[in-house]
Order: structure tokens, then sequence, then C-alpha cells
């Protein structure tokens, strides 16, 4: 056999055996491998590197890293130092890391994360990088927090900007200041604070402020009437913006009688100046009055903007609390709650029922109401005696105006606009009905049917029913 053919058969003798040929390999043993008893091999990169990733590990873990040249014996990257020595691995030192130099010793952070270790031995020494670092995060401390990390005043990030925001209410007089955290570390924006103070007054809001002047708190001395957004460039850190931008959140809180048995009512109004997005769960209406008594409306769902100024019918799947969020975009079809599109009207708790620069009498007044002993009964009905203008019984909330000469009933009740929880069209249609107890069939757009209906469904008696 010539020598070439022999040196062939070794190769791919010690390929079967799976014995390395001239090629080192790379491992890691810490606390989470018990050492060498489990080490892990990395994987080797094109770039002749070696990483392995994606290892969650507790705070205070250590390892070091094991070099296998040609299947020999392991070797520990730099030797071994007296137990219980460390080489610290922090965020200002955790690339390119001399493992020769440094090896010697436990490579230890102490703060949990996901990491991924990697080694490069194409230079003179072999070099470790540790990467998987936590991002700061960002809080606002303050008088309103007693100083403490909440996450209620954490800062949001923008990924396309980097840039960190918060949208809140700051009171008047109260204290503030960003303070920074990344693990165990933390750290103030703009050096501690030593008692002093920056005073927040007219005119220096929506622009920037100086975070560097040293230790000193931002104090507000404006108006807590609204939401403040402040926006931090951790990249240019002696700048923060600070925006009035928009009014404080509106909570509807709904009446659990005020339903259908399929959704639950309110109406509100004039709920604060600016915009506001309808939340899940949740549309809003505008309400018209047609010559017929049929009463038309269009929906905005979540999602939609709305203008604070406006009067709404609010429509919710479930009872309870809904917010109402502010916001710096344009109302979504703000003309649909306008007049002649809306005769809704926002008022006031104690405030009267009335129409800027028109005369009552040429209006029937309204509120959203329910009788509690009839199914189906949620609608509109009379605040008043004869519809007259009646008193706000509560802030933010809406009456139904109705000009006497678009729409004014003619029989009995005359007192009611009810709410059809039956009906699949977006629509509010009165009822008119002669007497209790008659017979007299009504479509489902008010119009009265004489003799007797043809088959279709009918309001006969105040209740839809459906004639066969």
């Amino acid at each position: 056999m010539n020598l070439k053919l022999r040196f062939f058969m070794l190769a791919l003798l010690c390929s079967m055996l799976n014995v390395a040929w001239g090629q080192d390999k790379y491992y890691v043993a810490g606390t989470w491998t018990n050492w060498q008893d489990n080490k892990i091999e990395m994987t080797k990169n094109a770039d002749g590197t070696y990483t392995l990733a994606n290892q969650e590990l507790e705070a205070k873990a250590r390892f070091k890293i094991i070099k296998v040249v040609d299947g020999s014996d392991p070797v520990w990257c730099g030797g071994t130092a007296d137990p219980g020595t460390y080489s610290w691995v922090t965020i200002d030192n955790h690339t390119n890391i001399d493992l020769i130099v440094n090896g010697g010793e436990d490579f230890y952070f102490d703060i949990a994360g996901t990491w991924t270790i990697t080694v490069d031995p194409t230079g003179d020494t072999p070099k470790l990088t540790v990467g998987g670092w936590p991002e700061w995060e960002y809080y606002l401390k303050g008088d309103f927090n007693e100083w403490g990390i909440d996450n209620t005043y954490k800062f949001s990030k923008n990924e396309s900007t980097g840039k960190y925001t918060l949208n809140m209410p700051i009171a008047l007089d109260q204290k503030f200041k960003i303070y920074g955290v990344r693990g165990s570390e933390g750290k103030w924006i703009g050096s501690d604070c030593d008692g002093t103070e920056f005073w927040v007054v007219e005119g220096q809001y929506n622009k920037d402020l100086a975070l560097a002047s040293p230790g000193k708190d931002f104090i507000m001395k404006l108006s807590n009437d609204y939401y403040w957004s402040l926006e931090f460039d951790p990249t240019a850190p002696t700048n923060m913006k600070l925006v009035l931008r928009m009014p404080i959140p509106f909570t509807l809180k709904f009446n659990t009688l005020a339903t259908d048995g399929n959704y639950y009512y309110a109406t509100m109004g004039n709920i604060g100046n600016g915009n506001f997005i309808v939340p899940e769960g949740v549309s809003v209406s505008n309400v018209i009055v047609t010559n017929n008594g049929t009463i038309n409306r269009t929906e905005l769902d979540a999602g939609a903007v709305i203008s604070g100024e406006r009067a709404y019918l609010v429509e919710a799947v479930n009872p309870g609390d809904c917010t109402f969020l502010p916001t710096d975009a344009n109302p979504t079809n703000d003309g649909l709650f306008e007049w002649p599109n809306n005769m809704l009207y926002p008022f006031m708790e104690g405030e009267t029922a009335a129409i800027p620069d028109k005369l009552s009498s040429e209006y029937t007044f309204y509120k959203l109401s329910r009788q509690s002993s009839v199914e189906n009964s949620v609608g509109f009905y009379w605040g008043a005696a004869d519809g007259g203008p009646f008193e706000s019984a509560k802030d933010n909330s809406a009456f139904l105006a109705v000009p006497k000469d678009i729409y004014t009933p003619k029989t009995n009740p005359a007192n009611q606009i009810l709410i059809n929880p039956d009906d699949n069209t977006d629509a509010i249609w009165g009822v008119s009905t002669t007497e209790q107890g008659s017979n007299e069939a009504y479509t489902l757009t008010g119009v009265r049917v004489k003799g007797n209906p043809p088959k279709g469904i009918y309001i006969i008696n105040g209740r839809k029913q459906v004639v066969r």
C-alpha cells in the first residue's frame, strides 16, 4: 500500500471514530452545568468563532471556557486561579476579553439574563464576548409615588426612534425626576438629587428642558388639568422634552340596569378638551330623529377617535367602567356629531337642558332611561312633564333635544323612544301606539299599517311581533 493511500485510510478511520483531525473544540462549563460534568459544546461559526446562545442564567452564575485540541484532554483557558477569585463581566467590560490573561478566574456577572457566549480564537489569543445584556429601563420618581419605582410610571420605548415616553398627570407643586435601572444598576438622569428645584412654568413646555442642571428636581408650577407627555432620549441625556399634550383620560360608568339584555347603554358629553380613543368592546353613535319618528344613528367602533366636546350615545358589550384614552389624532368623521347630524347635547350635573340661542318651547327633551318592570324598555324618555327642559343628575352626560317642527308624537305613550334590541339595523326607532291593548300595527320605521297587516315584522302594542 503506497503512502498516500495509508494517509487516506488513517483519515477515514479518524473520521469514523469521531476524532477531531486538526480541529479545536470549545466548551462552556459553569455553575449551571456542574462545571465539567455537563459542559456544553459551543457551535463553530463560518467566521471561525464559537458560540453558545440563549443561556438563561440566574444572577451570580459563574463559568469558564474549556478548550480541547484534537481530542486531547480538556484544558481550562488561562489555567485556574485561586478558588473564589472572579473576573467580573459587566456592560462596560463584556467584549474581547483576553481568555489567556483573564481566563484563570471564574467569569461572573451579578444579574440574571439570557446570555450568548462567544469565543473568537482567530487572533493571537482567544477572546471572550458575552452578549444579551438587558437594556436600561426608565422610571419617573416623584412626590406622586413617594420617589419609588412603580410600573405605573415606567417610560415606554419607541423602537423606531429609540426614545422613551410617559404620559401622566402631574399636579401642581409635585416634584419629579427620571431614574434609570439596568439589572442591579441604577442612576439618576441629570445627576443625583440635591434638594434644589427647577420650576416648570408657563412657556417651558412643548420644548426641551435641561436635565443637566446638577441635582435639581423638576417641580410643576402649572395646572394639573392635563396629561403631560415626557419624552426622554438616552442618547442625548442632557435633554428631556416635557409636552402639554392631552387631557386626562375619561372613565364612563355604565348603569347595569340600562341594558336590553344584549348591550349596555349610556350617554356622555363634554368629557374633556382634545380627542379620545373609543375603547375595545364599545361603540359610540349620533342620534337623529326624522319627521316620522324614526331615530337613526351611525356607529363608530373601537379604535375610532372622537372629540371630547361632543355628545354621544355609547353602547358596550359588558357593564362596568370603560376608559377613553386621550390622543393627538384627529377625530373620525367629526361632522356626524354636529347639528343637524346629531340631536344629542352635552350637559353637566345641575345644568338644565337647553339649546344655545334656541327657544326651549321649540323642542322636546329626552333622557336615556329604562322602565324597571318592562322588558326591552331601554330608550329615551321625557325628563320632565310634557317633554320640557330638565336638570342633569350627573356630569358629562347628554340629553336628546328633538325639534317639534321635525317630529311631534301625536299618540300615547308620547314620552318614549325605545332602543330596539332585536333590530339588526343600526337604528333606534320611535314607537307610537294609540292606547295600551289596541292591536294597531306599525312598521319598524314607525309607519301605521291600516287594516290587517301582511306577513312581516311589526310593532303591536309597543312590542315587536311577527305576522305570519
